[in-house]
């Protein structure tokens, strides 16, 4: 039989079943689990209950079992292994085209630009620093109005156009760095051209930046008037916890942008409610379960906490960057945090569903474009180009995202024009996925993975996972745990939409 056809785990009170092949959780007799814990470890279960010569035995951390029960739990059994265990098992590699990207794009959630690659900090772990070699190396470039604005007036009409199947959604434009306030002015600019656009009288445009906060005090209120959503780096409440994000002189910036956060939240307490969020790097110096505890006790603001990037390491530096990388007590502490508090609220259920059940579509864009269900299989938890956004370097170039490498870029634009070649693109991802796919149809995960095959080291999946293990027992048994302790969480979701 194959080793990862199937996955068990327990909580304090239920037994369960995890099939990846379909993507789907079952609730399961303690005996039933009892008999596929023996199948797997490859022990002869019908000779085993051959053997068994009283009416009932007593079955160690189980229970007492009668006979009956126990050869009516061994057929359920059967029926799962030669039903379900191996169903879709042989997926086949999907495939884009030019006209699936078309859509990704109509159907974008908005246009990021890189306004500048200037940065008025010199944070450590910056994948412009020395820790890396595949990324474009920073410099003084600032993207031109004429650019954004071209892209703009490319960019617009195809959201407007009947391939936007995601009706009355917003769009956002989004500014980045560097420290996107660094080049001030051209944001004024860029939002002064927009509100003269007919789609922004529609109010169907909103404003976004990610930002160090060192300079929040000084535009802070131009940000408020126009209602941008904020998403500060900050890595914790202690300087330790920030000691790598430093100006250029070595010193740590930490008291400056705290300080601003703590003027935005006394002056503008309703705009930080709803428009400020955080992100946080974690590394040696602070641990996730640490960083999330502040920022819920301090803010009441859940963090989007991510490691270091581990592509494209500088193999002269890597020793050293795998000393910075994460403390050694980390996934400890954040374990036992599991262990002892389990503390989920709506939203981390419905993302769990959402990645883990097969029978959740991302959106209804996901639900026009698929072919019938266990047909095909795209690898990876990559997101469809451009789906989540379309971003703009300083230089020109065109991305899926801010978090992937230049050298990945799928199109550039310049003052006269947009190269962007929806078939070529297709054609890319395909030829990525030939590359990656003959490993990922054998992983457990395959139809749940959220690993992006650009944050790979040569598209070698470190997180690859053919066989089941005490890490993702333990993942399921967390929110699971939650879910009895909690029923309302669960069936909240049936009356959700996610989409």
């Amino acid at each position: 039989m194959k080793t990862n056809s199937y996955n068990l785990f327990r909580t304090k009170n239920n037994f369960y079943l995890y099939i990846p092949n379909i993507a789907q959780f079952f609730l399961i007799h303690p005996l039933m689990f009892y008999l596929l814990k023996q199948y797997k470890e490859d022990i002869d279960v019908e000779k085993w209950i051959k053997s068994i010569n009283k009416n009932s035995i007593r079955i160690e951390n189980y229970g007492i079992f009668s006979k009956k029960d126990i050869k009516y739990q061994y057929d359920k059994m059967l029926f799962f292994i030669s039903n379900l265990f191996d169903k879709i098992e042989d997926l086949k590699l999907g495939k884009y085209t030019g006209k699936d990207i078309e859509k990704y794009i109509a159907n974008s959630r908005g246009i990021t630009f890189e306004v500048t690659e200037n940065c008025n900090l010199s944070c450590d772990y910056c994948i412009y620093g020395k820790y890396y070699i595949n990324k474009q190396t920073a410099t003084e470039k600032v993207l031109s109005f004429e650019i954004a604005k071209n892209m703009i007036n490319y960019f617009v009409p195809i959201w407007e156009s009947s391939l936007n199947s995601s009706f009355d959604n917003k769009i956002t434009i989004g500014f980045y760095g560097g420290e996107a306030l660094l080049n001030f002015n051209l944001i004024k600019k860029i939002i002064d051209y927009v509100k003269t656009l007919s789609v922004y009288s529609k109010n169907r445009i909103e404003f976004s930046m990610t930002t160090n906060g060192v300079l929040l005090d000084k535009y802070i209120s131009f940000l408020v008037n126009n209602n941008f959503f904020l998403k500060i780096s900050l890595d914790g409440g202690t300087e330790k916890e920030n000691s790598f994000r430093k100006y250029h002189n070595g010193k740590i910036a930490f008291k400056t942008i705290y300080s601003n956060v703590l003027k935005i939240k006394e002056k503008y307490p309703l705009f930080f409610e709803k428009n400020v969020n955080f992100i946080s790097v974690l590394h040696c110096n602070n641990s996730e379960s640490k960083v999330t505890e502040f920022f819920s006790n301090t803010f009441n603001k859940k963090v989007l906490a991510a490691s270091l990037s581990k592509d494209g390491l500088n193999p002269n530096f890597e020793a050293e960057f795998w000393k910075m990388f994460m403390s050694p007590s980390a996934n400890d502490d954040n374990k036992i945090s599991k262990q002892n508090n389990v503390n989920l609220d709506f939203f981390d259920i419905a993302k769990f569903i959402r990645f883990y059940c097969n029978y959740v579509k991302h959106s209804y864009l996901n639900l026009l474009i698929s072919n019938k269900k266990g047909e095909y299989c795209l690898p990876t938890g990559t997101c469809e180009p451009f789906k989540r956004m379309i971003f703009v370097t300083s230089d020109g170039k065109i991305l899926p995202c801010e978090r992937i490498g230049h050298q990945f870029a799928l199109g550039n634009i310049s003052v006269d024009d947009i190269n962007i070649d929806f078939n070529n693109i297709a054609d890319k991802y395909n030829n990525y996925y030939n590359t990656i796919f003959a490993k990922c149809k054998k992983c457990l995960f395959k139809l749940a993975c959220g690993q992006c095959m650009f944050q790979t080291d040569n598209f070698d999946c470190q997180g690859f996972m053919e066989d089941s293990t005490e890490n993702y027992t333990e993942f399921f048994a967390y929110y699971f745990s939650a879910m009895e302790n909690n029923p309302q969480l669960y069936l909240k979701t049936t009356n959700y939409i996610l989409i």
